[in-house]
């Protein structure tokens, strides 16, 4: 089964890095599908922008039942970006099983008093149970003087809403972040949702075997991206997670560095979803 996914390392003889772009085809009418970034390999001394968007998004056939656009992975400014990947969520637009949105911070500085921003997010649909809310960094921009420090979570779930909160702390400055929220229903048998927390220590990476909540009748498909990042600005930034040994029953997700990049605390996101039987429903 394979995995939505852009990585920019598979363009070959890319002219500019700053611009990447994979050309897909999705059952989502619109642009504003959930895209989350999962790995990141920037230059060190330049802000870490890197923006993770849909566009050019049209339909495939008469039937409107498929549409082809584009999944872009883009950097603007002085950052030199040797590699990025991002996950999406191909959500049909015949389910109402998920619902999704954006948020943008704006500026975040910890030097000052803005350390952290929050918003109050209403369902357009109240569900039966209390969902599970994944978050996904979507988007980046940050001062490379200071460890790119950011951390976006959902708390106060309830059957009609949640609170997303947007957190930086000791001296990182923030100039903008997109986050993206998935509601996933926590009733639906043919799908589930989670994250791992690294520990708060310094390290190359971490990987955790984690039991889903609900066996599957099938291996599921597993969509991850970040929520979180802490990662020394001493090298360049270099950090991936993914899914591996997948089964019915859970899998092992894995947040990792390489070379001489140090970890110092991350997150990440993860659905998993049987979507043959999804798409039935």
């Amino acid at each position: 089964m394979s995995l939505p996914e852009f990585n920019t390392y598979k363009v070959a003889n890319a002219s500019d890095r700053s611009k990447n772009f994979k050309v897909v085809t999705t059952n989502h009418p619109a642009t504003n599908f959930p895209i989350g970034i999962n790995m990141l390999d920037i230059k060190q001394k330049c802000n870490p922008r890197i923006r993770a968007y849909a566009d050019n998004v049209s339909p495939a056939d008469s039937n409107y039942d498929q549409f082809v656009g584009r999944i872009n992975l883009e950097t603007w400014g002085d950052t030199h970006v040797y590699g990025a990947r991002c996950t999406w969520l191909d959500v049909s637009k015949h389910s109402l099983d998920f619902q999704f949105g954006k948020f943008s911070s704006g500026g975040m500085n910890a030097g000052d008093t803005t350390t952290a921003k929050s918003i109050d997010i209403q369902f357009t649909r109240a569900y039966h149970v209390p969902p599970k809310v994944v978050i996904w960094l979507t988007s980046l921009d940050s001062n490379c003087t200071y460890v790119a420090r950011i951390n976006a979570y959902a708390d106060n779930i309830t059957i009609g809403g949640f609170r997303l909160r947007i957190d930086t702390w000791c001296d990182s400055i923030i100039y903008n972040a997109t986050i993206t929220w998935i509601a996933v229903p926590s009733d639906n048998p043919n799908m589930t949702a989670g994250q791992l927390v690294t520990p708060g220590s310094a390290s190359s990476g971490f990987q955790q075997k984690l039991i889903f909540d609900k066996p599957f009748k099938r291996v599921p498909r597993v969509m991850v991206a970040f929520n979180k990042l802490d990662v020394a600005n001493n090298a360049n930034l270099r950090i991936t997670t993914s899914p591996k040994d997948i089964t019915t029953q859970g899998m092992t997700l894995v947040i990792e560095s390489w070379a001489d990049t140090v970890i110092f605390s991350c997150a990440a996101g993860y659905i998993a979803i049987d979507d043959t039987l999804a798409s039935r429903n």
